[in-house]
């Protein structure tokens, strides 16, 4: 049976904001039996996406699995910004609009304020807002009028804070990785990376910065480059990030505090480096990634045809980019007719798909393993991805990896 285990390791800097990393990095592993050739077992890195980190019993029993049925580590890292949500101990904050919504509905329905209102004794006072708002319901209803529900905006602080999208989250699994070997040993030829949406984002992000060190990449839905309503979805007006039902007649409309500003005059500006390093597709940084590369990693990619969170057109330049260079990227657009309600569910973001299914299929399709492969490790891999403002430099040692910006 496979062993389950829980390891921490220092967290990486944010080179980019120097927000702080006061917590250790956590990441879950299970790992298989011991064989009997003394071989080592491979790796997945399990990557889950936005909403995916509050399942821990799916991403446990898929770890289990995949330690179990193919005798492969599984790794799943609680990187930076993961947990994001008030069941993680995110904190609301209520923005000066935020407030400004509920004030005036409050006058609307001749309901007193409270001045001046607090979040703890708002959050109160919303216990008995709800509950006058389900009686004026109720009147509604008994009169065959139709319910009301408020959408109410609020801001949220992850337990981590301000959160940076991308690059820190990518140096945490790189950081991840190398600790694990110093617990388990693992083929260093034989690492894979598995994630939906933005896990499948983050898959290949981490083999833009260590393109030695991944055997293939496994892409349900993800995007080629970071959407700018992650990067700052209040500035954006993309809509907040998600929803959640505070009662039967109010929801929550969740703004995630980004450390990041769209505002070009803000001291935390998103400039065009910083973008340039989130985008998968980047011709000059492809250039750098692939410049000595002795085995790329392999790219499998599924998609929607129509995928408004991570566009098809988008995805499919990025897999066409890599195939001109030789790479094995391969990209499936699924239709209506590969719906079968077991492995594609839907033709939505994420296709509903059977991660399982995937990950066992994608795996047959691979090239056999290279035992003289060396990773960034071994290689000492330097990489500069150079910008107009400052250069990224990426070392990779036996101890680890650096980031710096110069």
């Amino acid at each position: 049976m496979p062993t389950h285990h829980v390891y921490h390791c220092p967290a990486p800097p944010d080179v980019e904001l120097g927000l702080p990393r006061a917590k250790p990095l956590r990441y879950d592993v299970a790992w298989p039996e011991a064989r009997d050739n003394n071989q080592l077992p491979g790796l997945l890195l399990l990557i889950p996406g936005f909403g995916q980190d509050n399942d821990d019993g799916y991403l446990r029993a898929f770890r289990e699995w995949v330690a179990e049925q193919f005798g492969m580590g599984c790794v799943t890292v609680s990187y930076h910004g993961i947990h994001n949500r008030p069941q993680q101990g995110a904190e609301r904050l209520f923005a000066q609009d935020d407030l400004i919504r509920l004030a005036h509905f409050c006058q609307d329905h001749g309901i007193a304020w409270p001045q001046p209102p607090e979040v703890p004794d708002l959050m109160q006072f919303m216990g008995r807002l709800d509950h006058m708002h389900n009686q004026r319901n109720a009147q509604a209803q008994a009169q065959g009028q139709p319910l009301q529900t408020i959408i109410l905006t609020c801001g949220l602080r992850s337990p981590d804070g301000p959160i940076n999208l991308g690059l820190p989250q990518a140096l945490d699994h790189l950081a991840a990785l190398h600790d694990l070997h110093q617990h388990h040993p693992f083929d260093p030829a034989n690492v894979i990376a598995l994630g939906s949406s933005h896990g499948g984002y983050l898959a290949g992000l981490i083999n833009k910065l260590a393109p030695n060190t991944l055997r293939a990449v496994f892409d349900n839905s993800a995007y080629a480059a970071l959407p700018l309503r992650y990067v700052d979805s209040r500035t954006a007006n993309a809509g907040p990030d998600f929803f959640e039902n505070h009662s039967p007649t109010f929801r929550f409309a969740y703004f995630v505090a980004s450390g990041w500003s769209l505002d070009p005059q803000a001291d935390n500006a998103y400039h065009d480096d910083a973008r340039r390093l989130r985008d998968l597709a980047h011709p000059a940084h492809l250039d750098t990634s692939y410049a000595d590369v002795s085995r790329p990693a392999a790219l499998r990619c599924v998609h929607a045809p129509n995928d408004i969170i991570a566009p098809t057109d988008e995805k499919q330049a990025y897999v066409e980019a890599l195939q001109k260079r030789g790479l094995d990227a391969t990209m499936k657009i699924f239709t209506q007719a590969d719906i079968d309600g077991r492995y594609v569910k839907s033709l939505d973001h994420g296709l509903g798909l059977s991660l399982r299914t995937f990950f066992q299929t994608q795996l047959e399709t691979l090239l056999p393993l290279n035992p003289d492969h060396r990773n960034d490790a071994a290689r000492s891999t330097a990489l500069c991805f150079e910008g107009d403002r400052s250069s990224l430099t990426i070392q990779h040692t036996p101890n680890g990896v650096q980031a710096a910006l110069a």
